[in-house]
């Protein structure tokens, strides 16, 4: 598959339409891991889009979760409760429900609502009920030629996928022909214009996974299958991230306390958060070439060490990361702050006046001034108590005297 220009605006939508009849409730809503099923196909999907629409039968639809608000809370009068969004606010932000503007029309009425609303060329589509769908995959599944092209959709074996892949705008006139006629039928608009089907050899969700990307959970007994594979998928490690502002030293913070650490016989990873860009590779070098060639991905391995350098366009959700984390005892982060991972913020006096606000779950303090809060609060010299809280709190355990 060729790769498509990386500076084109990229948009996403998620059809949450259907009566989930087999499901015998709204399947978008059920539990997913720590996410609904909704939320989860969103968190993994966002990095990669730079707009989300999600189709659904009317405006409010997920407004008990915020969806669409773009805020960490929302009143769910229903349960008369507040929930509270485990999605990053960066992502919320990129979301917008799309109403159907024809109802009980199917997909047909949901893609036709979101080619009307979005600006732009096309939309890469996927469904609700196919949650494992590589964002990846959805990316490159964008022509180059727009212009001409109306479509552009994946077959996997003898079975197309019409609700994987990208849809031009320009099939609007189509799809209204048809719903005044009321034909719902993917297949007839398909029929009906000038697009591309790509072979696509169906990937295993991760290593070792009977189940694949293009699964459909499409009744209870497939989403109790997706669910196991979800929690399989769901972070093993103990993570703990540090939080702070600028310039207050959390490298070289984190940095002094990874040997405290290793003595205790903690074994640690770290991931850092960059809030703006990096590149570690050097102009020259092979990876380099590959890269500015266009290559998606780029690896690099020798008998000590592999690099893996990916292109994405923004923000890959932390458990993500965490996941392809593999054979420590213990994930530190740098940054992530707005996570619901356990952080331990740092304070100094010089860089700022108060702590930092909105911090969801932080579990301690260290600070070079006191502070009546109601977490531990330690000093910065004190990194040998910071060691034991985090195998107490975070690893949940004193020593690791019985470790494999």
């Amino acid at each position: 598959m060729k790769k498509t220009n990386n500076s084109m605006c990229k948009s996403l939508m998620i059809l949450t339409g259907g009566k989930s009849r087999r499901m015998g409730s709204d399947k978008s809503t059920l539990p997913f891991g720590r996410y609904s099923v909704i939320e989860y196909m969103i968190n993994k999907m966002a990095p990669y889009f730079d707009h989300i629409y999600i189709s659904a039968a009317n405006k409010d639809q997920y407004e008990a979760i915020g969806l669409g608000t773009g805020t960490h809370h929302s009143d769910d009068r229903k349960n008369n409760k507040k929930y509270e969004s485990p999605l990053d606010r960066n992502i919320l932000e990129k979301i917008e429900i799309i109403p159907d503007v024809y109802a009980d029309m199917g997909p047909i009425g949901g893609l036709y609502s979101v080619l009307l609303s979005a600006a732009g060329e096309g939309v890469c589509v996927t469904a609700v009920d196919t949650p494992f769908v590589d964002p990846v995959r959805l990316i490159n599944m964008i022509p180059e030629d727009r212009l001409n092209t109306a479509y552009c959709i994946a077959k996997s074996g003898d079975r197309i996928q019409p609700l994987i892949g990208w849809y031009s705008a320009s099939c609007l006139p189509v799809i209204r022909l048809m719903i005044e006629e009321h034909d719902g039928k993917m297949m007839h608009l398909l029929d009906s214009l000038n697009g591309k089907v790509l072979e696509a050899l169906e990937k295993p969700v991760f290593d070792g996974c009977h189940i694949g990307e293009f699964f459909n959970m499409n009744d209870r007994a497939c989403y109790y299958q997706a669910l196991d594979t979800v929690r399989r998928m769901e972070i093993q490690i103990p993570v703990v991230s540090f939080a702070a502002w600028s310039g207050t030293g959390k490298t070289t913070y984190i940095e002094k306390l990874i040997p405290k650490l290793i003595k205790k016989g903690i074994s640690v990873a770290v991931i850092k958060h960059d809030g703006h860009d990096f590149d570690i590779d050097v102009e020259g070098k092979d990876t380099y070439r590959f890269q500015k060639a266009g290559a998606v991905e780029v690896v690099i391995s020798s008998k000590t060490k592999t690099a893996r350098i990916r292109r994405q366009s923004g923000d890959l959700p932390l458990n993500q990361l965490a996941f392809d984390t593999k054979s420590v005892d213990l994930i530190i982060v740098e940054g992530y702050k707005y996570g619901v991972q356990p952080k331990i913020e740092l304070y100094r006096k010089a860089v700022s006046g108060h702590l930092m606000e909105n911090l969801q779950n932080r579990i301690a303090l260290v600070s070079d001034t006191p502070w009546q809060v109601e977490v531990p609060v330690f000093r910065f010299d004190e990194m040998d108590a910071v060691c034991d809280f985090i195998i107490e709190k975070v690893i949940g355990q004193q020593s690791n005297d019985n470790k494999i």
